[in-house]
């Protein structure tokens, strides 16, 4: 999952595409890329446009005019606008049908051309920057979804129109050039194909629990249901009795959906089973949607956070260096979307705690048992410069607010330490950062959404270890003796690394199997509703 793996193109046509899409150092680049934007009516309709592009500034001599009449472009294009859903595309934005018309009238009349050409170069412009960064814009989709997808430069979309020798070549390699996008498209259109015949058999009715050995009208549903979506559990001779064999096809199951692999059929793993064909060719659509947001070179060295299946991971290139589990933020402070750079790591952090939590996680606690700061080894402070409780173990809290609250308040490097003994900082105007916690039971639940938004690692010291590897001899040994002296200590990295807050629920892994994982914050409704407004046609689940 998310190992960027570019397939090669020819020396001439990687050229073209390299002025394509902006560089990948973030929002800046993509902005100045993107000077030309794709919505400029008068850009598209005379495909002539003037300013700067991804490769320096032209003049009005400049015109970068489509012969679409010419060498198969009209043809080429048009078989690609026909083949858009098979990107889980809109194919209805681009209008191919009563396009072709159009060009099929304009070839018996040299007066109709000019139109003709001008709704091409309008069709190729809009399914260009679909294919290549999204038909969505991602934070219309939900606030918490800062991904700036980086947008092609029409201008230079335009002169490789005009110019390459096979278009064809040109269309096909617009969308992302990554083996997980190609395999996750190759699962939609397996999964398009048989939509219509695809039998995965009954639901499994609600109820309760079931576990080995247990004996439940349901369980032959559940069976069925199993050996449909390829867990097999043979058959019983107590066909109402959930045996040990079935229990394993449980097991099984729960693996690929990213659940305790415990062989418990409870509710997170009885909705797995229940979602339908329909419904997973959704997830498959959208997920093919964030890729192409993300289509760009994530960084080498890089650390994805996948939220709906709470794990983080550490990449070298395509190697694994590092997964784990995490938990993330709880319905109400949803952990956001967004990508950075880790630029430091802190040893024995200090909590600064946020406002938020102060005044309505730990005041109510306050106001019923005074002590509670003593006990969190937490300290008071006012930016005010107002005066402090002499006592706050007898100090009468009762009399504030959530509104009227005065006071900051921090808790000292421990073991307690919400932060735990490590924190991993990427600043942001989110504060989300990812960090250890002594709440380490958490860790074993299915569904892990728990924190106030920052995202807890568990056995953060190896990822800590991991990080530091490259600029020192012993990083285990230094973060031990960092630890054991107890003060705060700031650690740079020497190169930055890149972090990647993703929300993927459907991907295919790397033994070459589809997974996919609960829609935790209900993004994937949301991403779906969208397309489907755009005019992707998708059966309803």
């Amino acid at each position: 999952m998310f190992a960027l793996s570019y397939m090669p193109l020819s020396a001439a046509l990687a050229a073209v595409l390299l002025a394509l899409t902006p560089n990948a150092s973030g929002a800046e680049s993509q902005a100045a890329a993107g000077a030309s934007s794709l919505g400029d009516e008068t850009m598209i309709a005379t495909a002539s446009p003037q300013g700067e592009d991804a490769t320096g500034p032209r003049s009005p001599a400049e015109p970068y005019e489509i012969a679409w009449f010419e060498q198969g472009r009209a043809e080429a294009l048009l078989d690609a606008l026909a083949a858009a859903h098979t990107h889980a595309l809109p194919v209805s934005r681009y209008a191919p049908d009563a396009l072709r018309a159009a060009v099929e009238a304009a070839r018996g009349s040299p007066a109709l051309r000019a139109d003709a050409s001008a709704r091409l170069t309008r069709a190729y412009l809009s399914y260009a920057r679909d294919v290549t960064s999204g038909a969505l814009e991602p934070s219309r989709v939900a606030p918490l979804i800062e991904v700036e997808p980086p947008r092609p430069n029409s201008a230079a979309l335009l002169r490789a129109a005009a110019t390459v020798g096979d278009l064809r070549a040109l269309l096909a390699s617009l969308a992302p050039r990554d083996a997980e996008y190609d395999a996750l498209r190759a699962a939609y259109a397996k999964l398009s194909d048989s939509i219509g015949e695809a039998d995965w058999g009954g639901k499994v009715a609600g109820g309760r629990v079931l576990r080995a050995r247990d004996a439940d009208a349901r369980v032959p549903a559940l069976r069925d249901r199993l050996a449909r979506l390829g867990h097999d559990a043979g058959p019983s001779p107590a066909p109402n009795r959930m045996d040990d064999a079935l229990a394993e096809a449980v097991k099984a199951f729960q693996s690929e959906y990213g659940l305790n692999r415990d062989g418990v059929v409870g509710p997170a793993t009885l909705a797995a089973l229940n979602a339908g064909p329909a419904f997973r060719l959704g997830q498959i659509a959208v997920n093919l949607e964030r890729i192409r947001w993300l289509n760009r070179p994530l960084g080498a060295r890089r650390v994805m956070v996948n939220l709906p299946d709470f794990t983080v991971t550490l990449f070298d290139g395509d190697r694994i260096l590092f997964r784990e589990r995490v938990v993330i933020g709880r319905d109400k402070e949803q952990t956001p979307e967004f990508s950075d750079e880790m630029e430091h790591l802190v040893l024995n952090p200090t909590w600064f705690v946020p406002r938020s939590i102060a005044t309505e996680d730990l005041l109510p606690r306050l106001q019923k048992d005074p002590t509670i700061l003593s006990q969190r080894n937490m300290h008071l402070s006012r930016p005010d410069g107002g005066p402090l409780p002499l006592d706050a173990a007898s100090h009468d809290w009762s009399a504030y607010s959530q509104a009227s609250f005065p006071y900051r308040i921090r808790q000292r490097p421990s073991s307690s330490n919400a932060l735990g003994r490590v924190k991993f900082m990427f600043p942001n105007h989110n504060n989300i950062y990812l960090h250890d916690t002594p709440q380490k039971n958490l860790f074993d639940r299915d569904r892990r959404a728990y924190s106030w938004g920052c995202v807890r690692v568990r056995n953060p010291l190896l990822l800590a270890e991991l990080l530091l590897a490259p600029q020192m001899d012993d990083p285990k040994g230094f973060i031990d003796r960092t630890l054991a002296r107890g003060g705060e200590r700031y650690v740079n990295l020497d190169a930055h690394v890149p972090v990647h807050i993703t929300y993927r629920t459907a991907w295919v892994d790397e033994a070459g199997k589809l997974q996919f994982r609960t829609d935790v914050y209900g993004r994937d409704a949301l991403a779906l509703k969208a397309l489907r407004s755009a005019g992707l046609e998708l059966p309803e689940s």
